[in-house]
């Protein structure tokens, strides 16, 4: 038996059957939660859900019981992340744009590449930053207050969090983790096309 709440309560045409709603994939659920909460997902879900090829932002804001504007910002946050798509039509009476939305979530994908990519070039850029510098880390290991050279240099290699000397710290474990990480993703990027 289908749970009440899982049930479409919205006509379809004039026939008046429910048929069951559509669940976002757990992945995709996880990506909405991230990028805009608990709102992101609820707007996603009706969207998902429609029983036409589009809506516009009024009438899913009626639908989710959430004010229109706020729907709309959910909107273009999925549509700034490639996870909607919309089409704009001219109203001859108030000469006004209406916006008809639509999902786009088999594009979940090169979502998922697209945030591996930046990740990858955030990890790069600390790799390049790692390779480039020399550590000193504090000696107290309560502290562990970690600097570069030239840092290190201009405080006369003392801590200035607790006035302890600052060692070389050899950083090769930082580096061999970063390398793994990026190698890590690039094959993940492979497998997600």
């Amino acid at each position: 038996m289908m749970h009440e709440d899982n049930l479409d309560h919205r006509e379809e045409g004039n026939t008046g059957v429910f048929r069951p709603k559509k669940q976002l994939d757990c992945t995709l659920f996880e990506i909405l939660s991230e990028i805009g909460g608990e709102i992101c997902v609820k707007v996603a879900e009706e969207l998902y859900n429609i029983n036409k090829s589009e809506i516009t932002d009024e009438e899913l804001a009626e639908i989710c019981d959430i004010n229109k504007n706020v729907v709309r910002k959910i909107l273009y946050i999925l549509y700034e992340n490639k996870l909607s798509d919309y089409r704009k039509e001219k109203e001859k009476k108030k000469n006004w744009w209406i916006y008809y939305w639509r999902d786009n979530f088999d594009n979940v994908r090169s979502f998922i590449k697209l945030k591996q990519e930046q990740v990858i070039q955030k990890l790069t850029l600390r790799m390049e930053y790692e390779d480039n510098n020399v550590f000193h880390r504090c000696e107290n290991e309560e502290c562990r207050y970690l600097a570069p050279f030239e840092e290190a240099m201009e405080l006369d290699f003392r801590c200035p969090k607790c006035d302890s000397s600052l060692n070389h710290f050899e950083n090769g474990n930082v580096k061999e983790f970063l390398r793994e990480q990026i190698a890590f993703l690039r094959e993940n990027i492979k497998h997600c096309i």
